[in-house]
């Protein structure tokens, strides 16, 4: 237990774990949206429920990127066992303080800064104002996007966490 007046100061590394299951592509925004983060003493887990050969040639491109510090856990697809893979990446991990998302959560650049100035001892953080863009992999018809939503060029739907329109050029 800490008993620090800033719990911030007895805290030696942060783990941030990713969970996916066959989507490399996503899941390569997702590792390049870490790699831009402002605060950058985290190591980065990516939980993988089985996923094919294409997910670990992504992860071993971006571990040679040198911009993570990156592990990847893994376990073979006999069907669905994310709680599975979750529960070996906690145990897996370096950090006293251990973030979750998904692998198609592409994180803002302050996201792992909002958690650690956000965070308190004996309590947990979550929610949609955690700093996150969430994308849509459904397509919008133009003319007809939901609140708070943009067509970008591609035609990809993109409404970021606090509803508010944004669009990626």
């Amino acid at each position: 237990m800490c008993h620090c007046t800033f719990f911030y100061l007895c805290l030696r590394m942060i783990s941030v774990i990713i969970s996916t299951f066959n989507q490399p592509a996503w899941l390569e925004r997702v590792l390049l949206g870490y790699s831009c983060q402002i605060f950058k003493d985290f190591e980065l887990v990516v939980a993988d429920d089985g996923s094919d050969e294409s997910t670990r040639k992504v992860i071993e491109k971006m571990r040679g990127e040198g911009a993570l510090s990156l592990k990847h856990v893994f376990h073979e697809n006999l069907g669905f066992r994310k709680c599975t893979i979750l529960n070996k990446a906690v145990e897996s991990c370096n950090g006293d303080y251990v973030i979750f998302s998904d692998g198609d959560i592409i994180p803002r650049s302050d996201f792992v800064q909002t958690h650690v100035n956000m965070r308190r001892e004996g309590r947990f953080l979550s929610g949609e104002q955690s700093g996150c863009l969430r994308i849509s992999l459904r397509r919008s018809v133009p003319g007809r996007s939901g609140r708070g939503s943009v067509l970008t060029e591609s035609g990809w739907k993109i409404t970021d966490s606090a509803n508010l329109s944004r669009t990626t050029n």
